[in-house]
């Protein structure tokens, strides 16, 4: 029903939902994947910010969780 090239797009974004990107970061993601003539630094740089800024917030949530954790034992 839907030609192959929209299928591989939407299936990217989903694939971006899926990791965090805000809708912006996806909407450039979509942007320079499209471009044929771009090298992939670009979308590099922003998928590696964005691991940068996952690992951040997983730490503190593991930091928060033994917080509450030492907190209860006392």
């Amino acid at each position: 029903m839907y030609d192959r090239s929209l299928v591989e797009r939407l299936t990217f974004i989903r694939r971006c939902r899926d990791f965090g990107f805000t809708h912006a970061q996806i909407r450039e993601l979509t942007r320079l994947a499209g471009d044929d003539r771009r090298s992939c630094t670009e979308a590099r740089d922003l998928a590696q910010a964005h691991l940068v800024e996952v690992r951040r917030k997983m730490t503190e949530l593991q930091e928060r969780s033994l917080e509450g954790y030492v907190d209860a034992c006392n």
